[in-house]
């Protein structure tokens, strides 16, 4: 550890390519994580496997970013095209992971950062692709987030404890209201929970002004999508 520091001391933008060098493979794993766990499959096993062919990839298959361009875009055995998305999302990871390296350095609150970023990352991909966020996933960063905001926090262990019943209270009273008005869902139980973690993650002024911008963001986004959409019952539920 005492290296680490060191390292990150005399040379920052280093550390944070050694971040972001990570955040690329941590990519690959998330996006893993997004398609099979909606679907109920380990992420451990089967390794992973080429969806036209079944051929296992192999570790320079599975360079991030690079194997894409490599390859071209296809199956080094059945030249089934891969999707785009693939090195898209991991370079977005990489990226990411960069970024936070220089916003917080060699500091315990970067551990909790990253923790933020994959779970809302694996949250939006289920979110936008099934319209669910596993329970799996938010019991995952529940686990990890405890311990890490009982090692650090910037703010009273009480700010947490509090946007923890705040962040997901306020949503369950929307979605309560929306019911009795309308008799329709009006939040989804997965936004509720995943709020209740961001509580545990951000403390509760954070966490309310999380609720506040997502919320305006949402009414706009929606609203464009509903003008947009010529199947308005089609898109009933938008995406949180």
């Amino acid at each position: 550890m005492t290296h680490i520091a060191e390292i990150y001391r005399e040379h920052p933008l280093l550390w944070a390519w050694i971040v972001g060098s990570a955040g690329l493979a941590a990519g690959s794993f998330l996006q893993l994580a997004a398609v099979r766990i909606p679907a109920g499959l380990s992420v451990i096993e089967p390794p992973s496997r080429c969806d036209s062919c079944g051929h296992r990839l192999g570790f320079f298959d599975l360079v991030p970013v690079l194997n894409y361009f490599f390859l071209r875009g296809r199956c080094r055995h059945c030249r089934h095209p891969f999707s785009p998305l693939h090195p898209f999302a991991e370079a977005v990871c990489g990226v990411s992971f960069f970024l936070l390296a220089l916003r917080f350095g060699f500091h315990a609150e970067l551990a909790v950062a990253l923790l933020l970023f994959c779970i809302l990352f694996v949250a939006a991909w289920t979110d936008l692709t099934h319209r669910i966020i596993p329970d799996k996933v938010i019991l995952f960063g529940m686990i990890v987030a405890i311990p890490l905001r009982i090692w650090t926090h910037p703010e009273p262990l009480w700010s947490y404890a509090v946007a923890f019943v705040s962040g997901s209270g306020v949503l369950v009273f929307i979605d309560a209201c929306t019911r009795k008005v309308f008799g329709k869902e009006g939040v989804g139980g997965g936004d509720i929970k995943l709020f209740a973690w961001l509580g545990l993650v951000l403390g509760w002024e954070l966490t309310l002004a999380a609720l506040l911008i997502s919320s305006l963001l949402g009414l706009v986004g929606g609203s464009i999508v509903l003008s947009l959409s010529p199947d308005k019952e089609h898109h009933r539920y938008i995406p949180f």
